[in-house]
């Protein structure tokens, strides 16, 4: 009893006016707020159906507009759905409409936001599960719930009632109680239904306002990714083991022949990587992502007197701490649970090249152990005691500049100094645009091969958007962009057009000059036209306002789209676009779309 009038006096104390409602729609709850704001003549109207206080009333949709007729009054209302072991209910919160309207924009925003995030939490491989405060479960995906073999039904449970873990072995419980992160850590638990698991698993606390209000786990199924590479390992062995010797004339690999361009910096980069071919030094290999590092490293071994021998490459970044020791090392019988007599990718790249891939991406204490491969050409194995030597040249390769890494604490500057014997630098796309026409050309015959179409060419609009684009995917980047062209344009000898491209090509391009305009054009709005005609100077780019009118027509076309689709609601409108509400407000005063 005393929970009721508590609960009562907490429903008349709130900004809102509350009723709750049950299957039948007939009212078991209400405060008198609501009694207040329509002025209805009941007293009591718990056990009355909703339509008799408020007829015509849409109990369904989850935010709606209510016009009250009788008193000619307006409000929003908003609609939770509540399950109980006595039944379903629905509690509704009415709004005056003249004053909340702005919070039911709100609302409905978050709403569309939180099923987007949902929405991609349930869709990804990694299991993600999540703790609040009072180490409850608040939060589990599909993947942590098949991994685990648990279902949704646990939430609300405690971690400690699900898993066989305390304060102490908990990753998520010490990142919520310490506040520790904790990455990629090898960890092995029961859950309370006797299911063994094993995972290599990444915790943080989660914070609002500099405290914690929870923690999250981010867990990837160990037995699974080691079952995957130990079938990368059979296989290179296999490949490594094969006695018949690698024809000169074989295709496997790149070659300098295929490197295209003749921007002076990519020409420079490729006369360094032929003569290095001719030695044995180590060489380390800096460029963005996207710009060919393999490409560089296959060509290299492949110009070597060793291309008959194994090129075994390794993405450092790609593969947890716990893993990459032996994959690259190998392992030897008993060095850890379920270690096998194994080489390593070192040991099957005897008499070939080694290329590893994001070197500042592996941990510091392989990259101490990695030092005695490339100083002395010996390794050990894990769990051995006898160093195997190895005839295998290095190469290496960074995606952030060394120097930075460096200070970052992500590359050792002694590994640093014996990698980078030779120095290569792979500049980025828009360093060298004088050779977006040979890149695009030779796309365009590959896909055209590939798909059997019949495309041309690039258009002027498209060849001067290309030149205006700041390619942060680089080489990779536009590969894609030609590739998604070539499959839109089907006429025969047709040019790839604006409306060919990517969608997120577009998007990107018309931020990029957004942004590009602040520094450029001090106190005027950004705008895509100006900034593009201010960028634009060098000759060959008197047809900038044609890209731009077609442009800002298709944007204006996805942006009445969107409002129709949501039915004029700004904020569902601007989700789905991917923009901000006030991002959207600025483009619908932009366009005079009001």
């Amino acid at each position: 009893m005393k929970d009721n009038k508590l609960l009562e006096k907490i429903l008349d104390k709130t900004h809102e006016s509350v009723i709750t409602i049950d299957k039948d729609h007939i009212i078991v709850k209400c405060n008198k707020k609501l009694l207040n704001l329509i002025g209805s003549e009941y007293e009591n109207p718990v056990g009355k159906p909703i339509e008799s206080l408020l007829p015509g009333l849409d109990c369904d949709k989850e935010i709606s507009n209510y016009e009250y007729k009788a008193k000619h009054r307006s409000f929003i209302v908003r609609n939770e759905k509540i399950t109980l072991q006595t039944g379903n209910y629905k509690t509704l919160f009415l709004s005056d409409n003249h004053f909340n309207i702005e919070i039911g924009n709100r609302y409905a925003e978050v709403k569309v936001l939180k099923d987007i995030y949902e929405s991609i939490l349930n869709s990804i491989d990694e299991g993600i599960h999540v703790a609040d405060i009072n180490g409850r479960v608040i939060y589990i995906n599909p993947s942590q719930q098949h991994l685990d073999g648990l279902t949704s039904d646990v939430i609300g449970r405690h971690w400690t009632e699900v898993y066989d873990l305390d304060n102490e072995t908990s990753l998520v419980l010490q990142a919520l109680n310490e506040g520790l992160h904790t990455h990629d850590a090898y960890q092995n638990y029961v859950t309370t239904d006797g299911k063994y698991v094993s995972i290599v698993c990444s915790a943080m606390p989660l914070c609002s306002e500099g405290k914690i209000i929870g923690a999250v786990a981010i867990t990837k199924d160990f037995i699974k990714f080691k079952e995957m590479a130990e079938r990368v390992l059979r296989l290179q062995k296999q490949f490594s083991s094969s006695k018949k010797p690698r024809d000169k004339k074989d295709d496997t690999y790149c070659t300098f022949d295929q490197i295209l361009g003749k921007n002076k910096h990519i020409l420079e980069s490729v006369r360094w990587g032929k003569t290095s071919a001719g030695s044995d030094s180590s060489v380390l290999i800096y460029g963005e992502t996207g710009t060919g590092k393999e490409m560089i490293a296959q060509s290299i071994h492949s110009a070597s007197y060793r291309s008959g021998e194994p090129f075994l490459a390794i993405n450092c970044a790609a593969i947890p701490e716990n893993l990459l020791e032996g994959i690259l090392f190998g392992t030897t019988k008993g060095a850890f649970t379920g270690a096998i007599d194994r080489a390593g990718l070192i040991e099957l790249a005897h008499k070939g090249s080694l290329f590893l891939d994001e070197i500042n991406s592996m941990p510091l204490q392989l990259q101490t152990k990695l030092l005695r491969l490339v100083e002395e050409k010996k390794v050990m194995r894990v769990g051995g005691s006898e160093s195997i030597t190895v005839d295998v040249r290095t190469i290496a390769s960074c995606n952030l500049e060394p120097s930075q890494a460096i200070e970052r604490g992500q590359l050792r500057s002694d590994l640093f100094y014996r990698l980078a014997v030779i120095y290569i630098f792979l500049p980025p796309l828009r360093d060298r645009l004088d050779d977006l026409d040979i890149l695009s050309s030779y796309f365009i015959d590959k896909y055209n091969r590939q798909t059997g179409s019949q495309v041309a060419g690039l258009c002027m609009e498209v060849k001067e958007m290309f030149n205006l684009y700041n390619w942060p995917g680089n080489v990779r980047e536009l590969m894609h962009c030609i590739e998604c062209a070539v499959n839109m344009a089907t006429g025969k000898n047709e040019l790839i057009r604006v409306e060919h491209l990517p969608k997120y090509l577009v998007i990107r391009m018309n931020k990029f000059a957004e942004n590009s305009a602040i520094p450029e054009i001090e106190g005027r709005e950004d705008s895509y036209t100006e900034t593009l005609a201010h960028k634009s100077t060098a000759p060959g780019k008197i047809r900038l306002k044609n890209i731009i009118e077609q442009m800002q027509s298709q944007e204006q076309e996805e942006i009445i789209s969107a409002l129709k689709l949501s039915k004029g609601n700004i904020a569902q409108a601007a989700a789905s676009l991917g923009l901000s509400r006030q991002r959207l407000h600025y483009r619908l005063k932009k366009y005079n779309l009001r």
